[in-house]
């Protein structure tokens, strides 16, 4: 899926190796180049049920990214707990940003291939 394993690799090579915001650490063998294989893999189940549950209309939709993001800050701090992940600046306000933009496009893209 485009949305989830695709992009989730371009913002794992944007976010961590260009612009230095945070990335994946301590993967060992379980990445190649600097990139881990397994999240790619999560990100592409969790866009099936994210675009799956999607409602229809806009005001929802919002609430849904808004949420969705939230959800995901959440589970990156889980992740920066567990020494599997890092954040440079910040553990909310810059991952809030960077997962809201990305879900927002993702799900704007989204409506636009199912419904026009």
């Amino acid at each position: 899926m485009a949305f989830g394993g695709v992009f989730d690799v371009a913002i794992i090579a944007l976010v961590s190796k260009l612009l230095g915001v945070g990335g994946h650490i301590n993967h060992g063998p379980f990445g190649a180049f600097g990139l881990p294989f397994f999240p790619p893999f999560a990100w592409t189940i969790w866009f099936l049920m994210f675009f799956y549950f999607m409602p229809e209309k806009l005001v929802q939709i919002v609430f849904y990214v808004l949420t969705a993001a939230a959800a995901s800050v959440m589970f990156s701090n889980v992740l920066v707990n567990l020494g599997i992940f890092t954040w440079n600046y910040g553990k909310v306000i810059v991952p809030f940003i960077i997962y809201g933009v990305w879900f927002s496009l993702s799900a704007s893209g989204y409506k636009r291939l199912k419904w026009d």
